[in-house]
């Protein structure tokens, strides 16, 4: 087997949208500290990664399916001699963090960029997978404009780490319904339903600078 003494890494930013091919090297992650990685085009972190334990990376991902942080393990040989491993949302359940050879990391940037994935907007979501999962007919999102300036809140507050659950877990998931958002602390099981179903509801919720589970 080929020993590779780096990793090539697809990042997907949540701040800007940019998805972009980059290499981390082996000698770079001798100590214990925490590697931040930063998009390369706005600076924004990107990933973090816990080098301090002998056989396992812990991985932290700003995720741009969905805003929120997801954290992953992976252990140390698999992370540098992989030819391919994705991370993927656990809402969307799309890649939000690659790592492998510098052919596959090729192949998956050239596949999201095929599926038109990247939005000017520079946050990464599906519309009409989002849409599909609310009602068309009788949804409390006045436009579309409206639905995605409460998607973009929402991401900034996790973002600010501004979304939190008493139970001190980081793992928060956003599900998408009807007439609103339901937020799930995905370590207790806590849920706080952010109701949609009128302007004026809509306008106290967007005035909201954090938001717990309790």
């Amino acid at each position: 087997m080929k020993v590779r003494n780096y990793t090539a890494v697809c990042l997907v930013c949540s701040h800007c949208g940019n998805i972009e091919k980059i290499k981390l090297n082996l000698f770079d992650f001798s100590g214990n500290d925490e590697k931040i990685i930063r998009c390369p085009k706005c600076n924004h972190i990107v990933c973090k990664i816990d080098t301090d334990m002998q056989k396992k990376y812990k991985l932290e991902v700003s995720c741009a399916e969905c805003g929120n942080r997801h954290k992953f393990k992976i252990p140390v040989s698999e992370f540098w001699h992989t030819n391919e491993k994705c991370f993927c949302c656990s809402l969307t359940e799309k890649t939000v963090f690659a790592i492998g050879s510098d052919n596959s990391i090729d192949d998956i940037i050239h596949s999201k960029c095929d599926d038109e994935e990247i939005r000017d907007t520079g946050s990464i979501y599906d519309a009409e997978n989002i849409y599909s999962m609310i009602s068309k007919d009788n949804s409390a999102f006045i436009n579309s404009e409206e639905f995605f300036n409460c998607l973009e809140h929402f991401r900034i507050l996790s973002e600010d780490n501004a979304v939190t659950c008493d139970c001190r877990g980081s793992a928060i998931q956003l599900q998408i319904e009807e007439d609103g958002f339901r937020i799930i602390c995905q370590r207790c099981g806590r849920e706080l339903f952010l109701d949609f179903s009128s302007r004026e509801k809509i306008d106290e919720i967007m005035m909201l600078n954090e938001i717990r589970l309790h």
